[in-house]
């Protein structure tokens, strides 16, 4: 399988280290989440949808919507979900 790279050649900054590494089963509840950015384009421009989901329920526990892909959208999707995963035991 070719490798991946998780950062740019550009840039000096290393993005996010791989820490599932391909292990994506989970076999209890709030051990493993992941999120993800997509682009949708829509009539007045391009949106960015970021959502995280838990692993074990395959649930979506957060998401958010923005017209910038900047590092707030992912800052926020985590503040809203990790809150919600704990105090509704969502995942």
């Amino acid at each position: 399988m070719p490798r991946i790279a998780l950062s740019s050649r550009l840039s000096r900054t290393r993005i996010a280290a791989n820490l599932l590494d391909g292990d994506f089963p989970a076999d209890r509840p709030n051990r493993k989440w992941a999120g993800d950015i997509s682009s949708i384009w829509t009539a007045g421009g391009w949106l960015y949808l970021a959502v995280v989901i838990a692993l074990f329920s395959r649930r979506v526990i957060g998401w958010a919507v923005s017209d910038r892909i900047k590092k707030d959208l992912a800052i926020r999707i985590w503040m809203v979900s990790v809150p919600l995963v704990f105090e509704a035991g969502v995942a």
